[in-house]
């Protein structure tokens, strides 16, 4: 009769061990996967615009137009940002193109010296503008009818407006332009006036 009580005894102490140890390693992959759930991975802010920032704006110069957002520390885009950690080493650098509110601040869309040359705005036919595959920062060559210059005039979009055709009218773009020159400022909005103008990307001239 004794002997059973103790074995007995025996199993009931082996259960609670194996509860236990049990309990033990639950708790464990409990902890584990709560960690596992609520680890950050590692972020960088970049830095885009707050509000519409002009070209020509100095990037260290501007506060208040630019806030932050946070990317993944491991995307392979990161190279192209300016961040909260090498802003430093981008004092005195200006936007070369004209940025929109929410956009991130390109590497590309930065200079050591503002952008030279006459601006001005021109109404194209949307087929006549890349069927409208324009877009700010772009660099484009405009044709014209003047067969004294074939290869057209260079130009830098700075911005870009969709003006609706209404009935029976084609849809028509405002394409907001850099050229080097007033005379080809003036030479380009003449054409433009008399609907002569075709826009090309480089690439397209052969």
């Amino acid at each position: 009769m004794r002997i059973r009580q103790q074995l007995r005894q025996m199993v009931g102490h082996m259960r609670v061990r194996v509860l236990a140890g049990m309990m033990l390693v639950l708790g464990a992959v409990a902890v584990t996967f709560v960690a596992n759930h609520n680890t950050i991975p590692a972020q960088i802010d970049i830095l885009v615009a707050q509000q519409d920032v002009a070209s020509g704006t100095v990037l260290n110069d501007a506060p208040g137009v630019f806030s932050t957002v946070p990317v993944p520390a491991d995307s392979p885009l990161l190279g192209l940002f300016v961040t909260t950690t090498t802003l430093a080493d981008h004092t005195g650098l200006v936007l070369t193109r004209k940025l929109v509110a929410g956009e991130p601040v390109l590497l590309s869309a930065l200079s050591d010296a503002p952008p030279h040359g006459t601006v001005l705005t021109v109404l194209l036919a949307r087929v006549a503008a890349l069927d409208g595959a324009v877009a700010v920062g772009d660099r484009v060559r405009v044709l014209t009818v003047d067969h004294t210059d074939a290869t057209g005039i260079a130009v830098d979009v700075v911005a870009v407006r969709s003006v609706g055709g209404g009935l029976g009218r084609q849809e028509q773009l405002a394409v907001t332009v850099r050229v080097d020159t007033v005379l080809q400022a003036a030479q380009l909005f003449a054409a433009a006036q008399q609907n002569s103008v075709l826009m090309v990307r480089e690439g397209a001239l052969g």
